[in-house]
């Protein structure tokens, strides 16, 4: 409240009153701001009309401002200038404009004074909230250090420490991209990321209630955002790990995101190698067999393991090469390789002739294009299959993953049934569309020559991790809150659990790939609040367990994949993360709708209709402009604090591109439809909106 004495209720401005004798009549930062408007004469801030007048008038309002405030010896005028600047900061040009002049220069010190402390933070919120990443970025460098301290010095207000978080996570993640990555190297040594996540970590661990979604979810943002620059200390990493049993979707993939970053650096990726000489061995008695892990395979019946069929794959390559030595049939011995290539992933290890044997090729692997054109010719439409089989097969040897990939899409436009081909597309780079070609595959004809058991297990390995990588990716999508985007995201959690308990259920247990979908379902049980144990004992772990032996015993190293090392941090402390953190995440409350939405699980029936409809859909859609890692700011301040100065709810266009509201936007010369900050947002969306636009120019 800007007055500090007993007023008279209602007293309004008089041009005869100075700014002082305002605040002295005052009983609210709303009353004082509109004062100080009506004093300054300044145009309305609540009307496109108003705005328009201060663009036009804009540096000798900002002067006549400026001058008033390093006059006053008043902290509540000082402070009625600040409101005036953070109503003006609800049009993206103003606040650029703002910024340009150092506005921020006289907000900072009132940072300091309990009286317009929490005043001075909401309008560096709101500053912050939209704004372009060169404004945050240098909001980061300047505010930091005083956030710090306010974290420091009033550990009990709620509004301070809510406040605090939101500006910290809105300028820090400014530079970082989607995958979080840091886009200016430099911030990385100009800021103290380590302290400012002690810092963060013991706010909220300190703090006597956490009610306040706002606070911690701002909170968990810039601690999970961080985990790939800042080696975090056990109570932050337990904040990550409790937040995976935590109030809402969003939160909890947040939190799972963290953890997975926290493991870039240390991960190898799983080269899928096998060790043949060593298998041959386990099965030939030379090598001691576990008991448990040989019981396993026999239950499930050793010639439907892989190891089996790898063994038998390689002698019948052997004689197959042998026999083409001496009847010179490439056709008989490309239908004996598809079917090889069809029984498991690695068939049969490459070899060569070091001499002339009559055939068109001396390295064996070399003899698939020469099968696939002998097959051809004989001109059967049913083995038109059969010849991409091996064609694509030794794309794929070769590395020749974007041929393979053009070669399958073209090979499913003639056969919409054809499995092998969905299995290439599950290889290639885009998520969306491996996940579409799995699901797709799924539904193939069954049968030796098109979805055996190997390709149906590669369909549902994949389709798990796949789903899992979307899931975290949706439920982090800035656009979320407007478009139920989490709905989505659980949907493919769902899908991801779904497929990956059929896989563990009827995979062999030697598959390479247990280990992997064991970790998946783990993580995406936590997530989905499924009853689990306290201690995690559950049945997946046991089998990821046993994956691991059974990788070790025939030959190959478990790779230390990120996956893996991001459960075993998760399993390590999760006990630990519970009793810590469970007791203060679980009294967060929701209190928009939005929250209250994601914080449910939807009906089994509706992720279903979501996930269809995605699936159905040839183009994903919806990829916002946000800064990264899962958090736009176009809702709001991103705060549910009571805000000393009201923003009124202007209807303002916003920017075609960047969606920053602004009464002074340009429109686009061709249709007069799209609108821009300037010449860079409109070149910048350019590429889209041509395609709209080009018929109207």
């Amino acid at each position: 409240m800007p007055s500090r004495r007993p007023t008279r209720k209602g007293t309004k401005a008089s041009p005869d009153l100075g700014p002082q004798d305002l605040a002295d009549n005052a009983e609210s930062w709303g009353e004082m701001i509109n004062a100080l408007c009506k004093y300054f004469q300044l145009p309305e801030t609540t009307t496109r009309t108003g705005l328009k007048r201060i663009h036009s008038r804009f540096d000798g309002i900002y002067r006549c401002l400026e001058q008033e405030y390093q006059k006053s010896q008043d902290e509540r005028v000082k402070g009625g200038i600040v409101g005036i600047y953070t109503r003006m900061c609800g049009d993206a040009i103003l606040r650029n404009k703002l910024f340009e002049r150092g506005f921020v220069n006289q907000v900072i010190p009132l940072l300091a004074i309990p009286f317009t402390r929490n005043l001075a933070l909401q309008c560096l919120a709101i500053m912050t909230a939209a704004a372009g990443e060169h404004v945050r970025i240098q909001s980061a460098l300047s505010t930091t250090a005083p956030l710090l301290q306010c974290l420091k010095d009033f550990p009990e207000d709620q509004t301070t420490l809510e406040l605090s978080l939101t500006i910290i996570a809105h300028c820090v993640t400014a530079n970082l991209t989607p995958d979080g990555s840091m886009q200016d190297k430099k911030l990385r040594k100009l800021l103290p990321l380590p302290v400012i996540v002690e810092a963060i970590t013991d706010a909220l661990r300190h703090s006597p209630s956490l009610k306040s979604h706002a606070t911690v979810d701002h909170g968990i943002l810039f601690v999970a955002s961080m985990t790939q620059h800042v080696e975090l200390k056990p109570s932050a990493t337990n904040l990550l790990v409790a937040g995976l049993r935590g109030a809402d979707w969003v939160f909890r993939a947040r939190c799972l995101a963290g953890l997975f970053r926290m493991h870039i650096e240390d991960s190898e990726d799983d080269m899928r190698t096998t060790n043949l000489p060593r298998i041959m061995n386990c099965f030939s008695g030379k090598v001691n067999s576990p008991r448990h892990l040989r019981s396993a395979m026999e239950t499930y019946g050793l010639d439907r393991c892989e190891a089996l069929k790898m063994i038998n794959g390689q002698s019948l390559f052997n004689d197959a090469m042998r026999k083409a030595i001496s009847d010179k049939d490439l056709y008989a011995l490309g239908k004996t390789v598809v079917l090889l290539i069809l029984q498991t992933e690695s068939p049969f290890q490459d070899s060569y002739w070091p001499w002339d044997v009559g055939l068109p090729f001396r390295r064996w692997t070399d003899s698939f294009p020469h099968c696939a054109k002998a097959i051809r010719a004989k001109g059967l439409p049913s083995e038109t299959d059969l010849a991409d089989i091996l064609d694509l097969k030794y794309l794929l040897i070769h590395q020749q993953h974007g041929a393979a990939m053009r070669m399958a899409e073209a090979a499913l436009k003639r056969n919409p049934d054809f499995a092998y081909g969905y299995y290439i597309l599950t290889l290639g780079e885009d998520d969306y569309t491996g996940l579409r070609a799995a699901k797709k595959g799924l539904k193939c004809a069954a049968g030796p020559l098109n979805l055996g058991p190997f390709l149906r297990f590669q369909m549902l390995q994949r389709a798990v991790g796949l789903a899992g990588d979307l899931a975290l990716q949706t439920l982090q999508d800035p656009t979320r809150e407007i478009d139920d985007t989490w709905a989505l995201g659980v949907a493919f959690v769902a899908s991801a659990l779904e497929d990956g308990k059929v896989f563990l259920d009827e995979a062999p247990p030697d598959h390479k790939d247990v280990k992997t979908v064991a970790c998946w379902v783990v993580l995406l049980t936590l997530i989905s609040e499924e009853p689990i144990s306290d201690d995690l004992r559950e049945p997946f772990l046991e089998k990821l367990k046993q994956a691991q032996q059974m990788s070790t015993w025939l030959g190959v190293r478990p790779p230390q994949t990120q996956i893996r090392l991001t459960t075993e941090t998760i399993v390590k402390r999760f006990s630990a993360a519970q009793n810590e953190w469970a007791a203060k995440l679980g009294a967060v409350e929701h209190t928009d709708e939005g929250e209250q939405a994601a914080s449910q699980n939807p009906t089994t029936e509706r992720l279903e209709t979501e996930l269809s409809a995605w699936l159905a859909d040839s183009e994903v859609e919806g990829h916002g402009h946000g800064h990264g890692c899962g958090h736009d700011h176009d809702h709001g301040h991103g705060t549910g604090s009571p805000s000393p100065v009201k923003i009124a709810k202007t209807t303002l266009y916003r920017c075609s591109y960047c969606r920053n509201p602004s009464a002074m936007l340009r429109k686009c010369g061709g249709c007069s439809e799209a609108r821009y900050c300037d010449a860079g947002c409109q070149k910048r969306d350019w590429k889209e909106h041509k395609k709209k636009c080009a018929g109207k120019i």
